[in-house]
């Protein structure tokens, strides 16, 4: 995601987004969750809207991954 961000490469930034959200997804084990969020990735509208928004700033997307990513490794270091 940052060199993405660094080139502002937008679908770059995308692809790792997706990819990114789907690895803590899947890893909850909430198996409804799980189905909820892929019903509605599979909608166009949702697909849009994170697009647009990741075009308007990449910067402040990726630090916003990247907190999340922080947290989640302090959380995990602490089991």
């Amino acid at each position: 995601m940052r060199t993405a961000v660094e080139t502002k490469d937008t679908r770059l930034f995308y692809t790792h987004h997706l990819e990114f959200h789907e690895t803590f997804i899947e890893r909850s084990g909430n198996d409804l969750l799980i189905g909820l969020l892929k019903n509605l990735r599979m909608q166009s509208i949702w697909h849009r809207f994170s697009y647009q928004y990741y075009q308007e700033d990449l910067e402040k997307s990726f630090k916003v991954h990247q907190q999340i990513l922080n947290l989640y490794q302090r959380k995990t270091s602490t089991r």
